[in-house]
């Protein structure tokens, strides 16, 4: 039967029901949130009239991209993590720029339209989390990748 019958059909990608919990993916994206952080927060010190506009939205985004490189293809738990992840990184973020605040050290210019670097800087986070975590979900999502060994080219 030449048909394109899925039971002949083997699932290469690795796809796991099972949270990948071992410890490099837990402290993975807490070091890259604390270095980002840290940068931001030297950056800030060394020049506080200058704005670092792109600083919350890497800081938040930072985790969830991290979490999502190491999702698999159709692991439906990955999701979860991404969007745990993203939840997270906004905290983080919203936290830093409120101590920067009130440390004096946002004293830059802000984009048009935002009287308050405060409200700059969380829109700014909201944006780079929900950004990361779009791309996160979206590749926790895809398909996984199959092969035919009978070499049909169908799935």
């Amino acid at each position: 039967m030449i048909g394109h019958e899925h039971d002949d059909v083997e699932d290469l990608s690795g796809a796991r029901d099972v949270p990948r919990s071992s410890p490099s993916a837990v402290w993975t994206p807490v070091f890259w949130t604390l270095a980002v952080g840290l940068v931001w927060v030297t950056l800030a010190a060394w020049r506080p009239t200058t704005t670092w506009h792109l600083a919350p939205a890497l800081l938040a985004g930072v985790a969830p991209w991290v979490v999502a490189q190491d999702a698999r293809a159709g692991d439906r738990r990955a999701v979860r993590r991404v969007v745990g992840a993203a939840v997270t990184g906004l905290v983080v973020s919203v936290l830093v720029t409120w101590v920067l605040a009130s440390a004096g050290l946002l004293r830059g210019p802000t984009i048009p339209g935002f009287a308050d670097p405060l409200v700059e800087s969380s829109i700014l986070a909201g944006a780079g989390a929900l950004l990361a975590a779009a791309f996160g979900v979206r590749r926790a999502m895809r398909a996984p990748a199959r092969i035919d060994p009978q070499g049909w080219g169908g799935t």
